[in-house]
């Protein structure tokens, strides 16, 4: 449902569009985000109840990939709403969208941080630390664009950080491909033991391109 209203989201914009400044951009971050919401919906698929066969710490570690692909998607999506209203001369709502897209991704990544604390073995404190390091790390990065411009892309900022988006995605759809090829191979005691940790790390890689690709939104 949510990668239909992104496609047609997409459509809409084609359609009607002035073609302005962010035409490409808008364009670009709802039809990425319906290929992230797809492939989002084809790990949940995998991740079924339904499978007896699937072990609980295969599913458990499974879903959370998932979830972290449809908070990419959903990101994406939300992000390009305001390249939208700003390419159709709405200033003052993509003023509020930015503050209020801001919130989202705040409340976002906290869910991200509780999935690591719920399925992982690390303690909360140390999710809240990672909620802050994303935050950190991509606006540190954004500073270092400032100082090396070869850091940052000196047009079509959200377009190219929304493709690296794309491809943290991609390394979801990978992970879990790679835990179903194992599972029931004779090494889930290994993937037990390495999943959690590899998770806690890709979360907060979650997080911080997800706030570069706001940043950007924020500064078109």
């Amino acid at each position: 449902m949510l990668a239909a209203v992104s496609l047609a989201s997409a459509v809409f914009i084609g359609t009607v569009n002035k073609r302005g400044p962010e035409f490409e951009n808008s364009i670009g971050l709802f039809v990425l985000s319906f290929i992230v919401l797809i492939s989002a919906a084809m790990q949940y698929a995998s991740t079924s109840s339904g499978r007896p066969e699937l072990d609980a710490k295969f599913r458990i570690y499974s879903y959370v990939l998932a979830s972290f692909s449809f908070y990419l998607g959903i990101a994406l999506s939300s992000l390009g709403l305001r390249l939208l209203v700003l390419d159709i001369d709405l200033a003052n709502l993509a003023e509020v969208l930015k503050w209020v897209l801001l919130a989202s991704i705040v409340l976002g990544s906290l869910r991200v941080c509780v999935q690591l604390y719920r399925h992982t073995r690390i303690v909360f404190a140390h999710c809240l630390l990672i909620l802050f390091l994303g935050f950190g790390v991509a606006f540190v990065y954004r500073g270092l664009g400032e100082l090396w411009a070869d850091l940052w892309p000196s047009h079509n900022a959200s377009l190219w950080l929304s493709v690296v988006v794309f491809a943290v995605a991609g390394i979801s759809y990978v992970s879990q491909t790679v835990l179903l090829a194992f599972h029931g191979a004779g090494k889930n005691d290994a993937l037990a033991d390495m999943a959690p940790r590899w998770l806690v790390a890709y979360g907060q890689v979650v997080i911080s391109v997800i706030v570069l690709v706001w940043i950007a939104v924020a500064e078109a």
